[in-house]
């Protein structure tokens, strides 16, 4: 073992740094690469550190609470998952490892990138999670974060099997580019930005779910594709959708009041619940079918080709511009309507 002035130590015997981290490591830096350890443990309270672990031979790393320092895990090809416990600030780097599972726990703030990952992986955040999350370049199955997170998030050029949920009262900004997604969940009350890119028709969203009280930007302008989006009630935000090809379905559900702008779009269906007050703008959407607002709309619809005629539907104004059928996916059974609405009251109580 080596420890210089400044509290840097480089460890060529794995056993001395087992001795070193029985305690929280304040004010060091540890390089170690020749150490062998199925699952190795910072102590809580650790900060202001920084640990080098390029070529250890750790299946697992677990980092205690309240802890503040630097990992850097870079070209490891041994790691297997990383748990960060509540309390955590910094950073992490796992580019070009082995990870497969990564866990944060409660208000923490991480920067976290990894690049060109060997494996496939799972990343979760809880609840206050912040800071900025790179990924490029990678594989994985599942990224979710919990309540009031305000991180950015960059996905891009990502392979596999991907499903993203993002929990309630989000703040931050998820931009994603080069990736196909299943199912992309946003909870309640988001305030913050959604942004997708894509490079070629196959990489979309095959459904984006926005529960209650939108109030942030949805932008898929550059490109974006979604086939599907479906929109809670008391959503104010605003929804740029601009040449959004692949896009065939759109529905707000009650007290819509913000901007959907779906110019040349591929928009099929647009659906808005009882008491829409917002502005809805079809300019130049060839394969708009069917329109469907309240009778007692209120909202601003603005598009440059007069309906085929208009009818009313179960209390609702329905327009057709095409006489062609639409799937019966497209329709909401009553059943999940009335589901939809009991939950909602009961979360409002």
């Amino acid at each position: 073992m080596e420890v210089t002035d400044n509290h840097i130590i480089r460890y060529q015997n794995g056993e001395d740094i087992l001795q070193h981290l029985t305690y929280p490591l304040v004010n060091t830096m540890i390089i170690a690469n020749h150490l062998k350890k199925r699952c190795l443990r910072i102590y809580p309270d650790s900060h202001n550190s920084r640990l080098e672990l390029h070529f250890s031979e750790i299946k697992k790393l677990i980092i205690c609470e309240n802890c503040s320092m630097a990992v850097d895990m870079r070209d490891n090809p041994y790691i297997k998952e990383v748990v960060i416990k509540d309390g955590f600030s910094g950073s992490i780097n796992l580019s070009r490892s082995s990870v497969r599972k990564i866990s944060v726990g409660t208000n923490c703030r991480c920067d976290l990138i990894l690049e060109n990952g060997l494996n496939c992986f799972e990343f979760s955040a809880g609840d206050v999670f912040s800071g900025h999350v790179r990924i490029k370049d990678s594989c994985f199955h599942k990224l979710s974060v919990g309540y009031y997170c305000y991180a950015d998030i960059n996905l891009t050029k990502i392979r596999g099997r991907k499903k993203i949920n993002i929990g309630d009262s989000f703040r931050g900004m998820l931009k994603m580019s080069g990736l196909s997604v299943p199912r992309l969940n946003i909870g309640h009350d988001c305030r913050g930005s959604i942004i997708q890119q894509s490079q070629n028709e196959k990489e979309h969203t095959k459904r984006l779910r926005i529960k209650d009280d939108f109030a942030g930007t949805l932008d898929l302008s550059n490109d974006g594709q979604a086939e599907k989006i479906e929109v809670g009630s008391f959503a104010s935000g605003n929804f740029n959708l601009l040449n959004c090809r692949g896009l065939k379905f759109l529905k707000f559900e009650d007290a819509f009041s913000g901007v959907a702008d779906l110019s040349e779009s591929d928009i099929e269906y647009v659906r808005a619940g009882n008491g829409c007050r917002g502005r809805i703008v079809v300019l130049n959407c060839p394969r708009l079918t069917l329109l469907e607002l309240p009778l007692n709309k209120k909202g601003d619809i603005t598009a440059e080709r007069n309906p085929l005629r208009i009818e009313l539907v179960r209390g609702r104004l329905s327009y057709r511009f095409h006489e062609r059928g639409l799937p019966l996916s497209y329709f909401t059974p009553f059943y999940i309507v009335w589901l939809r609405q009991l939950g909602r009251s009961l979360r409002r109580l």
